[in-house]
């Protein structure tokens, strides 16, 4: 669309400006532009070939000019520029470059030069306005990739220290504008040197020669085979990075095959005798589910046997009977074990006791049960009364626990051979330790080859463990697996490749910190690493509990840097947990709800109006329990929302900050300075709204049209609002300013006590109107002079911040209104400031069409393509009057907040925007430019049909819609309620000109239409549905009204529209009976045309009117009848005799009458 700015970030090679398309006759040159440095531009100029160059035609040029700037495209020919040669332009060919030479800006992503070319025109001397269809916006920052000639050498790997050594060459081919080499390293890929990748950065001051070696060292690189991944790349300022170099090698090693056979030799009673082939060092798992083919066997799961190096065969006699075991083997060689295999995995069916056999005393006591809290163990500790019984070397002990009562006996007691009558064992955990919980633990007791005797209250006990304190862990142990800790209140998860390392080893110990700042509240355990050894990025998680209201359902994970808590920020909640992945594992991790927004002062003058375009100092101060709070704060030109952005992060819980707001930045022109500072910790957002108004010494300059009705408004506050003083420019020089309607007009729509009684609200100025007429922000007048002048407003003030401008509303009307601002602002954040009158009104733009001004719905409640508030009140110099229809019967106040596009929530402005729901057709007409618009639809509701109210127009031909039986017009209509298959509507065009008038209709269907739906003209006079076409000619006579009927729906619709709405003549049809005695009936026909008039009357044969009727339906076409009683005007029988019977009818726009006769005869 025209105006419309379009931009293109070419990151592989530079930031560049592709111009829009599109430009007029007079200013035909294209600009576009690349960034060459820091301090040049290289622009490439278009278009200027049809440019004619020779002196001496009707019009020429001889220079192109170029304005730039860094704050926006040049509307005015101010501030820097620079001219160029249309002839040297024009031998260059078709493409004309050239490169300039500019000031450095700061090298951020908001850094733009805008560059905007017009012609210098002679005969006439003519310079077309400046905009944005001939503009280029270049971001002056260098967006290509930095270049890398770096190498990558041998890798190699200790695998006894788990250290990885990369060889980078050719350092000394670093580029200068690198400032970090960055080191990835992975198990899959691809890189990743973002921000949540594990890449390490190395200042590029650091590096010296030509070869540098990184030590990469971690643990996972221990165990199986596997390959590693690594990558460099050279990040520069602003971020920009490199092409990555990669490469691999294989770390760990082979883990050793494990041919070995496992075979059961014999079931024993209450065990098994296994035997193997040869092999140094064997382990051996067994328990009641299969040993998984694996070289990482799950430890609580299965009870391990060691047999002596160099074994071939072990006996176990610790099993149950009537169980089945499975078994496993692993061989270890080379400091690695190896999987377990089908060939050493067997399984045992143990048999029943034979009958008879019982069971012994249960002599055992559980003399104590303890928690190692080095281990997180909990050792048990037993001995067998000797007084009742002796001790004998068959004896075995089986040990189980429970958590809420005494266990009872299954087959998964951990059974130990009894050395001696006292023992002390460590009791197998199926689960991770559990702090503050009591253990119900049991002893059972046997000999070998007898049945279990039942736990004694000697050999039962309860240990309640403590609180939380420390407990041993095992992650990074295999794919996809997951570690948990402390109560399962710290989770530890690993996904990588599949791979089966052994895992990384550690400690995790509650962390109790000092103190919590207020607000911030506990909701996990907290804990830290005590080896905190290096790896890559892994998921770290805390489960929380309930989380405070005041936090927002927030939970955050915090780390603990020397007492100051330091929000990660990249933390994430799922599944009751709040989770981060990171590599860093050196300070103690936290799970914190805050409760308490940041505090935030502003100590800097908010209030004050500043002088032009200076630069504003905005200090203040910040306190907060997070000690990394987020600080931005946001400016930029009112009309643009927040353009720029100064970020700083709070390095304490409180402190004071001094940012400044450059100047120079055309605040004035554009509505202000819109800044707010925000501040963020993560949970709680504060924005402070510091925007300044900002003094202008001259508003709203505009030049008149001679003869030509012109809007006009005022965006500022104005040090003297009056006419007198804003139209002071129309005034003859030298002269004292007054009204003189010879020179120029001015008018409003305006209902006061002066026009109560008059349906006509037009008001005109004069000196005991004066006050009606000051230009206020929001009020639209109309201003029409004789001769061209150029006009400005004077001295004021941008509008404030805070609060909406407020616009009071005629009731039960229209008014004329205009954006307050120097800026658009979105209909939806109008209606939404506005409250309930939002739904009540209606609005549509006053759009110029030649000399007049054509009515554009932008909002109409109930219209489907209009019920939206996604259009704009628009501000465009002259041509942004719109006009408000309020429904109630008091003045309201309409509401335009201070909010440009850039920060509204609406989407803007798209011709596929959602409309409400139903459909509308719009009949689009045209004559002699465009007419207004009527919308006919379909859309849910509770009466048959509304009607909308009938738009003003300047134009004398118009287009509406008529309600039936009134014929009264109204400016769009919607029916509810489609039963018959369709709808239709009485579309009226309207000529109030002295002379005919030719009317083009086009019917818009939307994109909601029905497929199974036409639409189409029907048209009364020749009883039939017009040609379908793109378009529609439709002759209304001088003053007159023509309709036609809009008819959609399906083809049974529209046929059976067509037969009941047969074409009606205008017609005295009949009069019966005739000769009559006492009552005659009168049969007429009305056409389907507009009439002013349908009246009957009887006369004598003297003249002498004897009875009059008029009929009030005349918007009805069809038959009728009436009655005349044979009485005269005194109500008593008329003589018999002959009489005559005529009918009067009016049509709309003609002076002539139509006139019907019959005689009739009156019998005695």
């Amino acid at each position: 669309m025209p105006g419309l700015l379009i931009v293109a970030l070419v990151s592989v090679s530079a930031a560049t400006h592709s111009p829009a398309d599109s430009a007029d006759s007079l200013n035909p040159v294209l600009v576009g532009g690349t960034y060459v440095d820091s301090s040049h531009v290289l622009l490439t100029f278009t278009g200027h070939s049809g440019i004619n160059a020779e002196e001496g035609l009707l019009q020429w040029a001889d220079t192109v000019g170029v304005w730039y700037s860094d704050t926006g495209v040049p509307s005015s020919r101010t501030g820097p520029s620079f001219k160029l040669s249309v002839e040297e332009m024009q031998e260059a060919g078709r493409y004309f470059s050239t490169t300039r030479t500019l000031t450095p800006l700061p090298p951020d992503p908001g850094s733009f030069y805008y560059f905007a070319a017009t012609v210098f025109w002679h005969d006439p001397d003519t310079i077309p306005p400046l905009g944005t269809a001939n503009a280029a916006q270049v971001l002056m920052i260098d967006t290509t990739s930095l270049p890398i000639s770096l190498g990558l050498g041998s890798a190699s790997y200790s695998r006894q220290d788990t250290t990885l050594t990369i060889l980078v060459t050719n350092v000394h081919t670093i580029d200068d504008r690198a400032e970090f080499l960055g080191v990835w390293h992975g198990f899959d890929g691809p890189a990743d040197f973002g921000a949540s990748g594990s890449a390490e950065w190395v200042p590029v001051s650091q590096l010296t020669g030509s070869l540098y070696s990184h030590f990469i060292t971690d643990p996972q690189f221990a165990g199986d085979t596997q390959m590693v991944y690594y990558a460099i790349a050279l990040k520069g300022i602003n971020n920009s990075l490199s092409t990555y170099i990669t490469g691999s090698t294989q770390v760990g090693a082979p883990r050793p095959a494990n041919p070995v056979v496992l075979t059961v030799d014999t079931l024993l009673t209450q065990g098994v005798a296994l035997s193997w082939g040869p092999a140094d060092s064997v382990r051996i798992w067994y328990g009641r589910n299969p040993v998984p083919k694996s070289a990482v066997v799950p430890p609580m799961e299965y009870v391990q046997i060691n047999p002596p190096a160099g074994a071939a065969a072990d006996t176990i006699r610790t099993l149950n009977e009537q169980t089945t075991y499975h078994f496993g083997l692993q061989v270890f060689t080379d400091g690695l074990w190896s999987a377990v295999t089908e060939s050493s995995s067997v399984e045992a069916d143990i048999p029943a006791l034979p009958g008879g056999v019982g069971s012994v005393t249960n002599y055992l006591r559980l003399e104590q049960a303890r928690v190692d809290s080095g281990q997180n163990e909990i050792l048990v500790s037993l001995s067998l009364d000797t007084s009742s019984v002796i001790f004998s070397s068959d004896m075995q002990a089986g040990i189980a626990y429970a958590f809420e009562t005494y266990p009872a006996w299954d087959t998964g007691l951990q059974v130990i051979e009894l050395a001696g009558p006292d023992t002390a064992v460590t009791m197998r955990l199926k689960e991770q330790f559990r702090f503050n919980t009591s253990y119900y633990i049991g002893l059972w007791l046997r000999r070998y080859g007898s049945k279990w005797a039942s736990p004694t209250d000697s050999s039962r006990a309860v240990l309640a463990t403590g609180g939380l304190s420390r407990q041993a862990v095992t992650y990074l142990s295999g794919d996809d697996t997951v570690a948990t800790a402390l109560n399962d209140g710290i989770i530890l998860r690993w996904s990588p490749v599949p791979q089966t390392n052994p895992g990384v080893e550690d400690t995790l110990r509650v962390y109790e910190p000092a103190s919590l700042p207020a607000g911030l509240v506990s909701v996990g355990t907290a804990f830290s690493f005590s080896k905190a050894l290096q790896s890559a990025p892994f998921e770290i998680g805390i489960r929380y509990d309930s989380i405070p209201s005041s936090a927002n359902g927030l939970v955050h994970m915090f780390r603990d840097s020397a007492g100051l808590l330091i929000r990660a920020y990249d933390s994430y909640m799922a599944d009751s947990a709040v989770r981060v992945r990171t590599n860093d594992l050196d300070l103690p991790f936290l799970a914190l709800a805050d409760t308490a927004p940041p505090v935030l002062r502003v100590q800097s003058d908010t209030a004050g109006v500043l002088a032009g375009d200076t630069s504003l100092k905005v200090e203040f101060s910040i306190s907060d329990g997070v000690a990394n709070t987020d600080i931005c704060l946001e400016y930029g030109r009112a009309a643009f929302g927040f353009e720029k952005a100064l970020r700083d992060t709070l390095l304490a819980t409180s402190d004071t900050v001094e940012m400044t707001i450059p100047g120079g930045y055309a605040i004035a022109k554009l509505g202000g300075l819109r800044a707010a500072i925000v501040v963020n910790d993560g949970t709680h957002r504060d924005t402070v709204d510091i925007s300044r108004r900002v003094s202008v010494s001259k508003n709203d300059a505009f030049q008149t049209e001679p003869g030509a009705w012109l809007p006009v408004r005022a965006t500022a506050q104005l040090k003297d609002s009056s006419a007198e003083t804003c139209l002071e420019g129309l005034k003859p020089s030298q002269e004292k300013w007054s009204y003189d309607p010879g020179r120029f007009r001015l008018f409003r729509w305006h209902p006061y006590k002066g026009n109560k009684s008059k349906t006509n609200k037009w008001i005109e100025y004069s000196d005991s109107l004066a006050s009606l007429f000051a230009f206020v922000p929001g009020r639209v007048m109309w201003l029409k002079t004789r001769k061209q002048h150029a006009v400005a407003f004077g001295k004021g003030t941008t509008l404030p911040f805070g609060e909406p401008q407020a616009v009071v509303l005629n009731p039960g009307g229209w008014t004329d209104i205009a954006v307050p601002y120097k800026y658009p602002v979105m209909i939806g954040d109008v209606m939404e400031a506005s409250g309930a009158i939002a739904d009540s009104i209606q609005v549509f733009r006053w759009e110029r069409s030649g000399n007049t001004y054509t009515p554009d719905d932008i909002y109409v409640p109930g219209i489907p393509s209009k019920s939206t508030g996604k259009d704009t009140l628009a501000h465009d110099l002259l041509s942004d009057a719109y006009c408000v229809y309020s429904f109630w019967p008091d003045p309201e106040t309409l509401m335009i907040p201070p909010v440009p596009p850039a920060l509204s929530k609406w989407p803007g402005m798209s011709k596929s925007r959602a409309a409400g729901p139903g459909w509308d057709i719009a009949v689009e007409s045209f004559c002699d430019g465009r007419l207004n618009t009527v919308h006919c639809g379909v859309a849910p509701g509770k009466n048959d049909i509304t009607f909308h109210p009938l738009r003003p127009r300047f134009a004398p031909v118009g287009v509406a819609v008529a309600e039936p039986g009134t014929g009264r017009l109204f400016g769009h209509a919607v029916a509810h309620d489609i039963e018959k298959g369709g709808a239709a509507f009485e579309i009226a065009f309207v000529n109030d000109a002295a002379r005919e008038a030719e009317v083009t209709a086009h019917l818009a269907l939307p994109d909601a239409f029905p497929d199974e739906f036409r639409a189409a003209l029907y048209c009364p006079e020749s009883g039939g549905f017009e040609k379908q076409a793109a378009s529609y000619t439709v002759t209304v006579p001088a003053r007159g009204r023509v309709s036609r009927w809009l008819a959609a729906g399906a083809d049974a619709y529209l046929k059976a529209f067509s037969r009941d709405h047969l074409g009606y003549t205008l017609a005295l049809r009949a009069v019966y009976p005739n000769p009559f005695f006492r009552r005659v009936l009168i049969s007429y026909s009305l056409p389907n045309k507009h009439l002013d008039q349908v009246c009957f009357a009887v006369y004598d044969l003297q003249g002498r009117e004897i009875w009059r009727k008029s009929i009030r339906d005349i918007h009805r076409p069809g038959f009728g009848v009436l009655s005349w009683d044979g009485r005269g005007p005194s109500g008593t029988p008329v003589a018999a005799g002959v009489y005559v019977l005529r009918m009067l009818v009016r049509e709309s726009g003609s002076k002539k009458p139509l006139i019907f006769e019959k005689r009739l005869t009156r019998l005695p």
